[in-house]
């Protein structure tokens, strides 16, 4: 069986086909986590028979009336994840192997690895320990500066304006992390950044054909080569948190976020909060604690829809550039 070998958000991942945004390292690097694409129903765990809990079941349906995306667990051993179009997943709580599989009537590769690179990651990540946030990271000096809320706040078209700037991407939707010698540093994704095409529209400089639209998701893709965008393959360590808030009007405004606010916040983004035990929330206070005491923090008041993201990225250079001397210290590799 063909076998492709890659790194992401910091683990080491086989898959049975070809991912999109990574780069093969031809078994180079140790199997923390195996993908099985349109696994065959033979090829997969049986779990018909296992009893499921709903964990959640999404208010918007089909035309058929079936909801857009449901997500059960299995005995206490899986997580069963449906999405739209018979697009379904399945996770062992190991956080070691993930199966996916589609009806036959389409090929779904290009739409099942977003739903791997996103949901199906953080569910992994969850499962082994790792900390992370819903969030984009973009390398600033050697360090990295996370731009964390929740879907459809901007982070991602932050994170594709900074890129304009100069600054490179480091990972976009799911910013895993890992502490080294007590300094918290940010792992790379993938080399892709997705945006709402109405947000494409806010970053001056990108343009993009229907060849980057993602079947099925109406989004659209953004990888090395288009305009200036450019991505970091190293870990860095972590320099500022941004937490966006949406605002209805037009008003922008980078304000410092004291520690306990940043605590709130932070904990609020760390999700998929479903799938969390009493241990598992434990370990997430402890360390986003310890985050939000060591880590500056800001929030911003943004309208994706109607800011300018390019001025508002420089105003965070500004209010980011005195902390960048201090903190925590260089780190190349993790």
């Amino acid at each position: 069986m063909d076998e492709w070998h890659y790194r992401l958000f910091g683990l080491g991942l086989t898959s049975n086909r070809p991912l999109p945004g990574l780069e093969d390292l031809s078994k180079s690097v140790q199997t923390d986590l195996q993908v099985f694409f349109n696994a065959e129903r033979g090829k997969r765990p049986a779990i018909d028979a296992l009893p499921r809990q709903p964990l959640h079941i999404s208010a918007e349906r089909e035309v058929d009336g079936s909801p857009m995306l449901a997500i059960w667990e299995l005995d206490s051993t899986y997580i069963l994840l449906q999405a739209r179009h018979g697009l379904a997943a399945l996770v062992d709580r190991t956080g070691t192997r993930v199966w996916i599989w589609w009806p036959d009537v389409a090929d779904q590769t290009e739409t099942a690895a977003l739903l791997l690179m996103g949901p199906l990651m953080r569910m992994v990540l969850r499962f082994r320990g790792i900390p992370f946030l819903h969030a984009s990271a973009v390398n600033v000096g050697d360090k990295a500066l996370a731009f964390v809320g929740s879907s459809g706040a901007g982070k991602s078209t932050l994170a594709a304006a900074f890129a304009q700037l100069g600054y490179p991407i480091i990972s976009d939707d799911v910013v895993a992390l890992f502490v080294h010698d007590h300094v918290i540093a940010v792992s790379p994704g993938y080399n892709r950044i997705h945006l709402w095409p109405e947000a494409l529209r806010l970053v001056e400089g990108i343009s993009v054909d229907e060849n980057h639209l993602i079947p099925g998701w109406d989004k659209v893709f953004l990888e090395e080569g288009i305009s200036s965008l450019s991505f970091e393959s190293r870990s860095l360590p972590l320099a500022g948190v941004f937490l966006l808030t949406h605002h209805d009007s037009d008003r922008e405004a980078v304000e410092p976020l004291a520690p306990a606010d940043a605590l709130v916040e932070l904990l609020t983004c760390a999700h998929p909060s479903f799938v969390l035990d009493t241990t598992m929330r434990l370990r997430d206070f402890e360390f986003f604690s310890w985050l939000a005491e060591t880590i500056p923090a800001w929030q911003i008041c943004f309208s994706p829809e109607g800011s300018d993201p390019a001025r508002l990225g420089k105003e965070i250079l500004e209010q980011i550039d005195p902390h960048m001397s201090g903190g925590q210290k260089g780190l190349s590799i993790v």
